[in-house]
């Protein structure tokens, strides 16, 4: 196969491959524009609804390493597929509960079906592209989750007056059942040209034993600061964006439902444009460490000018948001600092463990900021029973969060991709 053909194929796998990705990110999302209505169904209060959506986290952390190692093992193609098929009769049956047990066995089953979607994405990246192109691709793919962000928040607050939360969540579901039919039929883990070796050898992928190759990642201090970076930096998007982000910004600036989901997503507008000149930077400079440095103290500063001054111009509040998805996007330099750092055949397994940093801390971080918001409201049922000062006192989460990213910024080095073991 000429190397033209080869390409074109690559492109288009890619392509597949990161629809899915959009399709479970907006699954991820759904929940902040379904607030008040999920409240009102499942009669819960603000903490118990920050369980009910990170419960997709808890499940999408625990699944994190072992889809790494299965991805490796077999290759994207099989575990994406199944992991299509369950994410989407999750959402369909999630679509159906009306106890709060059935929503949440259901919303795990979104979580599991979703853990597969960015690993799979970036082992096909590893398989079908030249090594120097990973951290632009990876920050394209990062880049159409937050497409998916966006058009899914705005959309779902148009569309939430006239279909209910269960219709919506049912006909999104339908899609993913197209998506599969997608993988099924033209994915393929290695380009035919590859070397490399195929899926259902009885040769191991990897030559070292599943622990071994876990422990030389966990056993790495860099590991640990990087996957820290990348979760609390994250929390941007999973825990302000993706869920808090609308009520604070209602509760705060008295909006409408439409104009704080407008405002709100402006972060995965930043995040759109940030993780793809930040994919772009990290390709061409040598600086990588200093990108994450410097981005990560201003995500801190402007967090801060957001809690302590709450700038009345709605307009400076998006500004602000924006730059806060923007710097965020520095999460395609971390991820491909990691990967320098880690031999190719267990790349997909040392970004599991990244990966199960990131959703464990977005999964604590979401029900926290409800904790904080229903101090003194502990029955409240609905948004209108919180005040100014109580998503004053829950916001002050993020400044903290983001500060641990600064933290973890000064202590991640970067390593000549020269040495790579």
């Amino acid at each position: 196969m000429s190397y033209n053909t080869n390409r074109s194929r690559a492109w288009f796998i890619w392509a597949i491959a990161v629809i899915y990705y959009l399709y479970e990110y907006i699954h991820r999302i759904a929940p902040s524009v379904m607030v008040s209505d999920l409240m009102r169904s499942f009669q819960v209060n603000a903490e118990t609804l920050g369980n009910l959506s990170a419960i997709y986290f808890y499940v999408y952390a625990v699944f994190q390493v072992p889809v790494g190692m299965l991805a490796d093992r077999y290759g994207p193609k099989r575990p994406l597929l199944i992991a299509c098929i369950i994410c989407s009769l999750g959402g369909l049956f999630f679509s159906m509960a009306h106890h709060l047990y059935w929503a949440q066995i259901n919303r795990g089953l979104i979580g599991l079906g979703s853990a597969f979607g960015y690993i799979c994405c970036l082992r096909l990246i590893i398989n079908w592209f030249p090594k120097k192109q990973f951290a632009l691709m990876c920050g394209l793919v990062n880049m159409v989750g937050m497409i998916g962000a966006v058009f899914g928040e705005n959309i779902m607050s148009h569309i939430i007056g006239l279909l209910t939360w269960r219709q919506i969540i049912m006909y999104l579901s339908l899609c993913g059942g197209f998506i599969a039919i997608l993988i099924s039929l033209f994915v393929k883990d290695f380009p035919i040209s590859s070397n490399k070796l195929k899926p259902h050898s009885d040769i191991k992928l990897v030559k070292k034993p599943v622990l071994h190759n876990l422990r030389l990642i966990i056993e790495r201090p860099q590991v640990w600061f990087i996957g820290l970076y990348v979760a609390t930096l994250y929390c941007s998007f999973d825990t302000l964006a993706a869920l808090w982000g609308i009520p604070y910004l209602k509760g705060i600036y008295n909006l409408s439902l439409i104009q704080a989901t407008s405002i709100a997503s402006t972060i995965f507008v930043g995040g759109i444009f940030g993780f793809v000149f930040f994919g772009f930077l990290t390709t061409h400079t040598h600086n990588k460490n200093k990108i994450i440095m410097v981005t990560s103290a201003v995500i801190v500063f402007i967090s801060a000018i957001i809690l302590s001054q709450q700038p009345s111009n709605i307009t400076i509040v998006q500004l602000l948001f924006f730059i806060l998805g923007f710097c965020a996007g520095t999460l395609s330099t971390a991820t491909d600092l990691l990967k320098s750092q880690m031999p190719h055949d267990i790349s997909g397994l040392a970004i599991g463990v990244i990966n199960l940093t990131l959703v464990t801390i977005g999964a604590l971080s979401q029900p926290l900021f409800g904790y904080l918001l229903q101090i003194g409201h502990a029955s409240a049922t609905t948004l209108s029973a919180f005040h100014v000062t109580d998503f004053h006192r829950a916001f002050i989460l993020m400044p903290c969060l983001f500060a641990v990213s600064v933290i973890c910024a000064l202590l991640t080095k970067q390593v000549d991709q020269t040495t790579q073991p």
